[in-house]
């Protein structure tokens, strides 16, 4: 490890998160098929027993499917344990906490992507030095880059960053990284972003697919000059044919697509060939025929979140099967393309976009929401339908000024509070819903 690595192993240890134990154990099972099997049944096993013993809802949900037996799980009968909804983990929100969990680094984060509705998920420092080791995994083996030696720019949500100062600055030199708002697409901010990208010379660049989309259509308009990175890396909503080829026209390299949850982690990682191959000692992936087209339902169950586990959790995207065997040789399971996961951008009057996830990032925290979806009717209105009850006025006034902040001075903002916010065709909830996008 680098010595800049060390010292981030060292500042990581020291708030209570160990990768290293992790990553020892991550390519001790990857390298070879019958360990990662063993090896992955092992870490189920363990996630499984866990739950019967320290978590409510799962005891009972054990002992009635006989999963355990005079102390002992049963693996073999996991496929008969019923998937878990969004719906259930609310109704028995109390009962998913395991006991104990509070002393372990817990903290809670919340989900917030394109459909579906917001849902608060607790996490510990155990959890996290597995995603950090998974987080190694990809860019050594699939990026072939050494995490801590690449400089890495992201383009993120500023909503999940710590606020400026020293320790953001050191975290980022730590990390060898810089972050850049990836919600804002303005031409100014896309000008800045350029700067960044020239002046910072990253090896890999990250970001929201439509993001790096849309900034890359930025580049090739106006034929500009950028720093040739070594990879980009596309999450968070699905890169269609046409997006991978202009990103990769814009930045002049491959782009790797990643896909995860804030429910799982990363959950799979495309290789040099161009399979999607599933982190299965991080999250055991069940795909569930019965979509229209070929697709199959993901059900996840991530093994290292003690705190608050989701077993058999229906995460709400579809997927194709993938390749048996994959050309680069690794032995992790694949899956084919995920369907789904795409976002509104809000246009302002000058043409400027902004991402549909600047306004989920406003709304989602709140404990009081059951339910919301923000519409952009034209360029000076936007409607909020909230199931809620309880939200101060003060506190909707502070939404108010942020997205005045984002989309100008004359948006004005109409609440509308509904009994149920409005489904698709498909019965998917859509956080956020543009008129004016949808027209250009």
């Amino acid at each position: 490890m680098t010595s800049r690595g060390s010292l981030y192993s060292l500042a990581q240890r020291a708030s209570g998160v160990d990768y290293s134990a992790p990553f020892t154990k991550i390519n001790g099972m990857a390298g070879d098929e019958d360990r990662l099997t063993a090896g992955t049944e092992a870490l189920l096993k363990e996630l499984l027993l866990h739950a019967y013993r320290n978590v409510p809802y799962y005891h009972a949900l054990f002992e009635g499917h006989g999963l355990v037996e005079g102390g002992r799980v049963e693996v073999s009968r996991f496929d008969s344990l019923p998937l878990l909804t969004k719906e259930t983990i609310r109704e028995h929100a109390s009962g998913f906490t395991s006991t104990g969990a509070r002393g372990r680094g817990t903290y809670e984060d919340s989900t917030g992507g394109s459909t579906g509705e917001p849902l608060h998920v607790m996490k510990d420092a155990a959890y996290d030095g597995w995603r950090i080791a998974c987080q190694l995994y990809f860019y050594r083996e699939f990026l072939c880059l050494d995490y801590f030696r690449a400089r890495k720019l992201s383009f993120s949500n500023p909503f999940r960053w710590p606020p400026n100062g020293p320790k953001r600055s050191l975290g980022e030199w730590l990390n060898n990284s810089a972050r850049l708002d990836g919600l804002l697409l303005t031409e100014d901010a896309m000008g800045g972003y350029v700067k960044r990208l020239n002046s910072f010379r990253p090896d890999s660049v990250q970001g929201m697919a439509d993001t790096l989309y849309e900034l890359g259509r930025f580049i090739e308009a106006r034929g500009l000059k950028v720093h040739r990175p070594k990879v980009v890396v596309s999450y968070d909503v699905m890169l269609y044919d046409h997006m991978r080829e202009e990103i990769e026209a814009a930045f002049g390299c491959k782009v790797h697509d990643l896909y995860g949850a804030v429910e799982a982690g990363m959950i799979a990682g495309e290789c040099g060939s161009g399979s999607m191959h599933v982190f299965s000692f991080d999250s055991k992936v069940e795909l569930l025929p019965g979509g229209k087209g070929g697709e199959a339902e993901i059900v996840v169950t991530p093994l290292h979140n003690f705190a608050m586990p989701l077993i058999r959790y229906r995460i709400g995207d579809e997927a194709f099967p993938g390749v048996s065997k994959c050309g680069c040789g690794s032995v992790l399971p694949t899956i084919g393309r995920v369907a789904g996961r795409t976002t509104d951008y809000f246009v302002r009057e000058d043409g400027g976009l902004v991402h549909g996830l600047y306004f989920i990032s406003l709304l989602r925290d709140a404990k009081e929401i059951r339910a919301f979806q923000v519409v952009q009717e034209d360029y000076e209105r936007i409607r909020i339908l909230v199931r809620a009850a309880g939200l101060s006025e003060a506190w909707r006034r502070s939404v108010e000024e942020k997205v005045r902040l984002a989309m100008g001075p004359a948006c004005r903002v109409v609440w509308e509070f509904v009994d149920e916010v409005p489904r698709t065709p498909l019965g998917k909830h859509l956080f956020v819903k543009s008129l004016v996008h949808r027209d250009r």
